[in-house]
């Protein structure tokens, strides 16, 4: 199986859902889905890019266990709980840079992401926040310079890391 698609109704991606789909390339949460549940992907060596909606409310641990191929993690929802580690084991032998998750500012994934050493790329998802402050960062928890530094946090084109925004923006 390298491409599986689903209606919008489904709501959650069950446990070992596709463990061992080696195949599996590509996949987009289905637009409904409001859980991805433990080890739902494990073993998913082929898989390189999954996208998440917005309807998405919880990972559930190990979630992308051994996706050892796993490159670009596109999450569009912003408020998300997570089980532990759901990207265990994906960072064996791998730079931080070698996944990339793609999340709005305001998404829970970033703090997440950086926590767990995995490189963030922020992707606007509002015309009227394309600065970031230093400050917004730092409320994350993190340093803005060491974060970038270390590879951990990124910015798009639409994206510019400024001490302040000016009162007229």
């Amino acid at each position: 199986i390298n491409a599986i698609y689903f209606p919008d109704s489904i709501t959650t991606i069950g446990r070992y859902a596709f463990e061992d789909c080696v195949s599996l390339t590509k996949f987009n949460v289905p637009a409904g889905t409001k859980k991805i549940d433990v080890e739902a992907f494990r073993n998913c060596t082929g898989l390189t890019d999954i996208t998440i909606p917005t309807s998405v409310e919880r990972i559930e641990g190990e979630a992308f266990r051994n996706c050892t191929a796993l490159t670009s993690c596109y999450v569009f929802a912003n408020k998300i709980g997570f089980g532990n580690d759901i990207f265990k084991d994906h960072k064996e032998g791998r730079r931080p840079e070698d996944l990339v998750v793609y999340a709005a500012m305001t998404s829970s994934m970033v703090k997440y992401a950086i926590e767990n050493r995995v490189c963030v790329k922020l992707i606007a998802d509002d015309a009227n926040q394309s600065r970031i402050t230093k400050a917004g960062v730092s409320y994350l928890g993190f340093n803005p310079q060491s974060a970038i530094y270390k590879g951990y946090l990124e910015f798009n084109a639409q994206y510019e890391l400024v001490d302040n925004i000016p009162e007229d923006v």
